[in-house]
């Protein structure tokens, strides 16, 4: 996952591009590309899980992202939960994640992700167009 700003932060947008790959060949089952914005990172007592889905103190948790996952086939906007384990993460276990909304996509390739914080405000974006827009009620 790539993490752009603190929670508290307010305006401001990421954007990159990412390599989509659709892979069903994988030992775990899938893989997952994240970029992410507004995450947890004010707590360096409170461990939070990284990408692989292990436990790290001062990363990222609970904040708002575009991710790919390989067996889906799917970009999704979410919101990940600010308690997640291994087990949720990993396993996509029943609140792991709030999902606003996908993209399916077809073929392997390249794909930009944005995502605009503008006050309370939280807008995806895949390739330009606009996927969700959502309320931060945190």
């Amino acid at each position: 996952m790539l993490v752009f700003g603190q929670n508290t932060n307010k305006n401001y947008y990421a954007e990159v591009d990412v390599y989509c790959e659709i892979r069903d060949d994988l030992e775990r089952g899938f893989d997952r590309i994240s970029l992410g914005v507004r995450c947890n990172a004010t707590d360096p007592d409170m461990p939070v899980l990284d990408a692989l889905g292990a436990t790290v103190p001062n990363w990222s948790s609970g904040g708002y992202a575009l991710s790919y996952e390989t067996d889906l086939g799917e970009i999704i906007a979410r919101k990940y939960a600010p308690s997640n384990d291994t087990a949720h993460a990993l396993n996509r276990l029943e609140g792991f994640a709030e999902d606003y909304a996908s993209v399916p996509i077809a073929d392997s390739g390249w794909y930009r992700f944005r995502i605009e914080c503008a006050g309370e405000t939280i807008t995806f974006y895949v390739n330009g167009e606009q996927i969700a827009e959502v309320t931060d009620s945190d």
